[in-house]
């Protein structure tokens, strides 16, 4: 208690170092705790599920280790042959366009399961019921889904009396059967849904399981006493006996089970694990400039501890003290950061970009960042406090008791424990400021990519029409007539989809060949598909190669056409002209339909996507519930946003329409998680700089105050004011350079590691490295010159006559 009470005092006299050192390890704490809530949702925190270490997830894995999912038939064998586990579940992911009570529409995300999904997880609803397995026919019949407390409270107030009604989805209604678990999105951390479907009533009871797309998870719960590599080796063999193959490569798929832990950690634990590292160099930058506070001022109280040892004091009870005073200032730092952790978590979600898709982030300041956040302050004051305490706890008793200032070296620089301290901040600053640029460029460059479509001009009006099937022709004929006919719209046309609109990688039909020996396409391999209107290649900028595009022509009675890409055209007939040969899509029976052109190719879903096969039918020759009305204008198209709406509405009210973006705004939420990094790293960067140029300013300081006198007697001998202040310059360059002489090699590294991550930039990026270089320099710079002009400005005679 003595030294807590010794303690209090000594930092209530030195209350200006005291403040900087907790305001220091405020911003280093804050931003640790703020990301491990988020890391910890994201990665670390268990599933809701019941016993979640009973659950795994089961995958086809091909030669480069890549996860598959499975077919719905594949599914059903696993499931009832298994003996492993004790049920197996299946989940799609998609998009339905739901109608709240407003008469607003907006798109959630949707999980398709087997109707075992809430057995298998062990999930009760909240209210209402949810279907199951054993459910009878007739309620099995019943169009019904299951609908998340998220949305339950944002669309319905958590009204009880919803539930058992009617809901609005896509054109259809439904019956609300239950109300998810409360805080339960779905099997995916990132994408939560928000309403369940059974696969029966998502593709209609009369569907062939056999056709459905292959895209199911699963899902198994082990049974007592079995073990992981039990279940992947009856999983392996069930999938050799079913002769699951890699699509694109026709080998054979392995098993590859895990359990919910180690996907999460296979999926989450990089950008987690990245995102703490980030997080605790920042930390480091603090703790850094604490300890320089700390070791500047136990050095100015040398003589004290000098006195203290000469009348017997212990080296061990001088430590203490000067811990105790660490760990105060770090108890301190906690109590304030809990606070603003708290503040911040609450007004993150606000801050974040806006995102395409609603996210319910389940950041929270619970127990265990709490714990976290308590454990990562006691080791900031070991950190902070333990070296200068070492440090001051050996003065040199004879020298100090004879009135020499130890504070300086022989030269009259600071002690070297403060310099190294500095070199180190701005090491790690410039490694966090060299990776926000790399991550900057790489986001720039997806901005600027070629990827072969135009980004501006065009107009994107999602809709689900409700027409009669028999009048969609017309339907579709007079929008595309009477936009077209709007004041500021160059031309129109109807497509099924965009590139990069999230459609969980788009649909796929099978590709079957009759006059293709030399293709390396394997038979009945799916190829993703756009169904795409007249003027549309024109529209997106698309380049034609050979042939023609899809016209006027190509309408529902007209023969069947396609165009390709290069891609599908060199694999399918490699080095021939593939303009009137015959493509059977779905089964080889299929009638044939002709190929009419080849476009070049593009990216479809993502950015790093390889080049990949891809094919165009006509708009007019297949039917889809969901399309989008594409409009060319002569500028900015959102202004021109309520007039096509008007006219959507005119021709069918009772249409359903999702808010209406631009091509730009689609690539811009598809490189959300990219903008989020760089802006995350962004704050990162600037944070750990202002700390390290507040530690330059410290120590540039402290070096000032020590070399008075000597400055002074250099004055008094001749040296003229810009001689001084190059002299204190110089002792700042040449940390600076000791600094980033260490931050490059560790940038660069950075770098390296983040290589995956980044698009149309080099990991080691000279432009990124100079210019973090230089942006530390000139912060730094300035942060040494107001102590140098301050050196420069001392009046010798008063300093000689103060010493």
């Amino acid at each position: 208690m003595t030294d807590i009470i010794r303690s209090l005092r000594l930092l209530r006299k030195n209350l200006g170092t005291t403040t900087a050192a907790v305001l220091s390890l405020v911003i280093g704490i804050t931003l640790n705790a703020t990301i491990f809530s988020v890391v910890d949702w994201l990665w670390l925190r268990s599933s809701p599920f019941s016993e979640p270490d009973q659950i795994v997830r089961l995958f086809a894995s091909n030669r480069d280790g890549a996860m598959h999912d499975f077919h719905y038939s594949d599914y059903e064998v696993i499931r009832e042959q298994t003996s492993t586990m004790e049920g197996v579940a299946a989940v799609e992911f998609h998009g339905a366009m739901f109608t709240g009570r407003d008469g607003t529409t907006r798109m959630m995300l949707v999980e398709v399961t087997s109707r075992n999904y809430f057995d298998v997880l062990g999930l009760r609803p909240f209210a209402g019921i949810a279907y199951h397995a054993d459910d009878d026919a007739q309620t099995a019949a019943e169009p019904g889904v299951v609908i998340s407390y998220s949305l339950w409270q944002r669309e319905f107030g958590g009204d009880p009396e919803v539930i058992g009604g009617p809901i609005q989805l896509t054109n259809q209604s439904y019956t609300l059967l239950g109300v998810a678990p409360r805080g339960y999105s779905g099997i995916r951390r990132q994408g939560p849904a928000d309403i369940w479907y059974p696969v029966e009533t998502w593709w209609g009871p009369s569907t062939s399981k056999t056709t459905l797309a292959g895209s199911f998870n699963l899902l198994g719960r082990i049974a007592p006493d079995t073990e992981v590599e039990q279940v992947q080796a009856e999983v392996g063999g069930l999938m050799a006996h079913l002769d699951i193959r890699d699509e694109a490569t026709q080998t054979p798929s392995e098993a590859l089970v895990l359990t919910d832990a180690a996907y999460q950690t296979k999926t989450y634990g990089g950008p987690g694990a990245l995102l703490l590292a980030l997080v605790a160099v920042v930390l480091l930058i603090a703790c850094a400039n604490a300890a320089g506070l700390q070791l500047a001022r136990t050095l100015s109280r040398q003589q004290e501890m000098a006195i203290r040892m000469a009348l017997g004091g212990r080296r061990a009870r001088l430590i203490r003290q000067l811990l105790v005073e660490g760990f105060l200032v770090s108890a301190m730092a906690v109590v304030i950061s809990l606070g603003l952790s708290r503040m911040v978590l609450d007004a993150l979600p606000s801050l974040l970009p806006p995102q395409p898709v609603y996210m319910d982030w389940g950041f929270q300041l619970d127990a265990r960042v709490v714990g976290f956040t308590v454990v990562l302050a006691m080791i900031s004051g070991v950190l902070f406090s333990l070296p200068p305490a070492l440090r001051a706890s050996r003065p040199d008793m004879l020298g100090v008791l004879k009135g020499n200032d130890l504070s300086m070296g022989r030269s009259g620089r600071p002690v070297r424990g403060l310099s190294v301290l500095v070199v180190g901040q701005l090491a790690l600053s410039l490694v966090l400021v060299s990776t926000t640029a790399l991550l900057l460029r790489s986001f720039l460059a997806t901005q600027s990519a070629d990827l072969g479509i135009r980004r501006n001009d065009v107009l994107v009006s999602w809709m689900a029409p409700r027409v009669e099937q028999e009048r969609l022709p017309a339907f579709y004929a007079d929008l595309v007539e009477q936009v077209e006919a709007i004041p500021g719209v160059r031309r129109a046309t109807m497509a099924r989809t965009v590139p990069f609109y999230p459609s969980e990688g788009g649909a796929a039909l099978a590709v079957h060949t009759t006059d293709a020996p030399s293709s390396t396409l394997p038979p009945g391999a799916k190829v993703k598909f756009n169904l795409v209107g007249p003027k549309y290649f024109d529209m997106l900028g698309i380049k034609l190669l050979r042939g023609r595009p899809i016209t006027d022509q190509d309408g529902a009675d007209a023969p069947r056409v396609a165009v390709i890409n290069q891609t599908l055209a060199g694999r399918i007939w490699p080095g021939e002209d593939p303009v009137g040969r015959a493509l059977r899509l779905g089964s080889p029976d299929a009638d044939p339909l002709l190929v009419v052109g080849v476009v070049e190719d593009g990216k479809y879903n993502y950015l790093e996507e390889p080049q990949e096969p891809y094919l165009y039918l006509p708009f007019s020759q297949r039917h889809w519930e969901d399309v989008m009305l594409l409009a060319e204008t002569d500028g900015d198209p959102l202004p021109l946003a309520p007039q096509v709406r008007g006219v959507i509405r005119s021709l069918s009210q009772e249409t359903l329409l999702l808010p209406q973006t631009t091509l730009a705004g689609v690539l811009r939420d598809a490189t959300y998680s990219r903008r989020l990094m760089a802006l995350a790293l962004g704050v990162f960067a600037l944070l750990g700089l202002v700390l390290a140029v507040v530690g330059l300013y410290g120590v540039s300081s402290h070096a000032v105050k020590r070399r008075s006198r000597e400055i002074g007697i250099r004055m008094v001998l001749g040296a003229d004011r810009r001689s001084i202040l190059r002299l204190v310059l110089d002792q700042g360059g040449r940390l600076i350079l000791m600094g980033a002489g260490l931050g490059i090699p560790g940038a660069v590294a950075l770098g390296l590691v983040l290589r995956g991550s980044l698009f149309g930039v080099s990991p080691i990026d000279p432009l990124s490295l100079i210019g973090a270089t230089v942006v530390l320099g000139l912060v730094t710079v300035t942060a040494v010159l107001l102590p140098s002009r301050r050196a420069a400005a001392v009046e010798p005679l008063n300093v000689i006559r103060q010493e």
